[in-house]
């Protein structure tokens, strides 16, 4: 094979879609309201989605809840370090980062980072396709 793969897996790939589960906790000692949560994706350290926006939640004292996310990244906002490793098969990084306003406070977090094995994505993906 010759070339830049790159502009080879743009034709063949229209983006990523991502489910994403958090668990949101509350350590304190009383109840607390989380209004709107707003998240970004970043994958390699770059932000690829506008702001997904999760409802608020109530969390009791020293309790989590879970938040699922789903987003797509279009392909042209891949940055090129995740296009490269795309191409090779191997490991893509994903971090969400997280922010709400509360009392006028606007309060950030972000997730553990995420690593996804392209190539067991896209195996998996392709047996799905073809029935087996």
């Amino acid at each position: 094979m010759r070339g830049d793969l790159l502009p080879a897996a743009g034709s063949l790939i229209d983006g990523a879609e991502l489910d994403i589960k958090l668990k949101v906790e509350n350590n304190g000692f009383v109840p607390v309201y989380l209004p709107v949560l707003k998240h970004q994706i970043a994958v390699t350290g770059a932000q690829v989605t506008d702001s997904v926006v999760s409802r608020g939640v109530w969390l009791g004292p020293r309790s989590a809840t879970p938040v699922e996310l789903s987003a797509v990244v279009p392909f042209k906002q891949l940055p090129k370090a995740a296009l490269a490793v795309l191409t090779s098969g191997g490991i893509i990084e994903m971090e969400v980062h997280s922010a709400m306003e509360l009392g006028g406070l606007l309060l950030t977090k972000r997730s553990q980072i995420f690593r996804v094995s392209v190539a067991e994505t896209i195996e998996s993906r392709v047996k799905s396709l073809i029935g087996r």
